[in-house]
């Protein structure tokens, strides 16, 4: 019975000890690339407290798309925009499209729990329900837009009425001619 065991320990370690030795020259360049990963720029948020910070520094988790980013999924209006972030979906009755988050935002909430901001403006309906307008009834066109910031939680703690997250989107500036 011993003599079972050491010779199974001895097979094993001969067949799995050089497999798991590597020698510092057999680094594959694959895992310096991965590493590139930890030493990239963090990209900066300015909605999420009034000021620009690293979104690692702000204080709630933030979703940033570019003009690029836009451009390369061929996103068509905001709410294709936050159909792509986590947690967000829409829904669109044929006149409206109504934007929720992880279960707020039944198909009779008109989006009233999010906050739209374009250049730093309000751009939610002052009327009866506050709505946030993302489909194609939106003011926004998306060819304008520089970068769309997603930032998560509630918009009150900017003294605004939003139980919900905040939209902010920057436009690209253009030059009066």
């Amino acid at each position: 019975m011993l003599f079972r065991t050491l010779h199974a320990l001895a097979v094993a370690s001969a067949v799995l000890l050089p497999c798991g030795l590597a020698r510092p020259q057999d680094v594959s360049p694959s895992s310096a690339a991965d590493e590139s990963i930890l030493f990239q720029e963090i990209p900066s948020v300015y909605g999420a407290s009034k000021h620009e910070q690293k979104t690692s520094e702000a204080p709630s988790s933030v979703s940033i798309n570019t003009a690029a980013d836009i451009r390369h999924y061929g996103y068509g209006t905001l709410a294709h925009i936050l159909r792509g972030a986590r947690g967000f979906y829409t829904t669109y009755d044929r006149n409206y499209t109504y934007t929720g988050v992880r279960g707020f935002g039944r198909p009779s909430d008109y989006s009233t729990r999010m906050l739209l901001l374009v250049d730093g403006h309000r751009i939610n309906d002052n009327n009866i329900f506050s709505q946030a307008f993302v489909g194609t009834e939106s003011i926004v066109e998306v060819d304008l837009i520089d970068r769309v910031e997603i930032i998560r939680g509630p918009g009150s703690s900017l003294g605004v009425q939003s139980v919900g997250p905040r939209l902010t989107t920057n436009t690209t500036r253009r030059e009066a001619t």
